[in-house]
């Protein structure tokens, strides 16, 4: 735990050996095919080009995001592998990432069309999407064998991969929906071979599926939320990789029946003793989670109450020892024998660690270590 109590109102620790000791499960896992590690979002709140340097000393070569900001960002940050985007860009911006050797996503052949119409004689690298059952981006199963083919065929684009994504992979009792997409996703690598596209990668299992579901059509994989510390498996021995802290800027007593915060949400049972954190929604604390989260501080449990305000939320330490201005209170963490990770803090948001961990702001000091 890092007190920085004296410095920053609220940041976040990055324990960098987490993230590395994630990425080698991940690579374990999958029997060591190549590794495409989703960095999108910041690297899901963590500082994506912080972490795509780590993961570089453990062998990674491959990442991936969402658009042509974060590819660049990256890629002008010193990162040297390559970079696909998953998301579906613009065709006007093609020849731009083609000039930084970045690859791409291509959705269907209208969006190949106008991808290879904007080259003007450049080539660039794709990757082409099929939508097996999300109803999201990428080519439909009916007809993408042909729209693939055809699209790769087009003047100024390089074929490179094809990819899915599953809907549910971490519901066992869509395990048979799951299958259905794997096997439809077989069918087309399997196709598309036989029309001459031998040398593919081909990805489809991100977290859930590398833990959860035996793959072997696939030869890269794509962990996300795993890297991170997170699955809805308990099989792989995953470690939490941020902490999130900030500090008590006051302490009062409230009485009994007066209120806490916006709107008179809360309103004290019995004289109660109330600290002011420094930790708001614009910090990443969702408001969902008013009177809901809890935080730790000096060691012990204490309750948030009251609606979450832009930029402080206060606890209640009624009966608790030591906490005074200074003090550091952990909202996703561990501090002493009492610990907070995103599942929980996430469940008593009522979301998912994701989004939990990609809504820490900008404004929050990371610090890697």
């Amino acid at each position: 735990m890092l007190n920085l109590s004296n410095t920053h109102r609220i940041w976040a620790e990055i324990d960098i050996t987490s993230l590395k000791h994630n990425y080698r499960q991940a690579a374990r896992l999958s029997g060591n095919k190549k590794v495409y590690a989703v960095i999108k979002a910041n690297a899901y709140g963590h500082g994506a080009a912080q972490c795509a340097e780590a993961l570089i000393s453990e062998g990674c070569r491959s990442f991936a995001v969402a658009s042509c900001e974060e590819a660049i960002k990256l890629a002008e940050s010193g990162i040297d592998a390559e970079i696909l985007i998953m998301g579906a860009i613009p065709a006007e911006r093609a020849a731009e990432m083609a000039e930084k050797n970045i690859s791409i996503t291509i959705v269907s052949l209208g969006h190949a069309k106008q991808i290879s119409a904007a080259m003007s004689g450049k080539s660039i690298n794709a990757h082409f999407k099929v939508d097996t059952g999300m109803a999201r981006l990428g080519f439909g199963c009916e007809g993408a064998v042909e729209g693939i083919v055809a699209a790769a065929n087009l003047p100024g684009i390089q074929a490179k991969g094809v990819f899915s994504h599953f809907a549910a992979a971490s519901i066992a009792e869509e395990r048979e929906f799951t299958l259905s997409q794997y096997e439809q996703f077989v069918y087309i690598c399997a196709s598309l071979k036989r029309a001459g596209l031998e040398s593919l990668t081909r990805h489809c299992s991100s977290s859930d599926a590398i833990i959860g579901l035996q793959t072997s059509i696939d030869n890269a994989i794509r962990p996300g939320i795993m890297l991170y510390g997170y699955s809805s498996f308990d099989i792989a021995p995953l470690k939490p990789v941020m902490s999130l802290r900030a500090v008590v800027a006051q302490t009062k007593i409230v009485k009994k029946g007066e209120s806490v915060s916006y709107n008179r949400a809360w309103r004290a049972p019995e004289d109660s003793k109330i600290a002011v954190v420094c930790a708001g929604y614009a910090d990443g604390l969702l408001r969902s989670g008013s009177s809901r989260i809890e935080m730790i501080v000096e060691g012990q449990r204490a309750q948030q109450v009251g609606t979450i305000c832009m930029d402080m939320a206060m606890i209640d330490i009624t009966g608790l020892k030591g906490v005074k201005p200074g003090s550091v209170a952990t909202i996703i963490g561990q501090d002493g024998s009492e610990c907070i990770n995103a599942d929980e803090h996430a469940e008593r948001c009522s979301t998912i660690p994701y989004e939990a961990l990609c809504s820490i702001s900008g404004r929050v000091a990371r610090h890697y270590y």
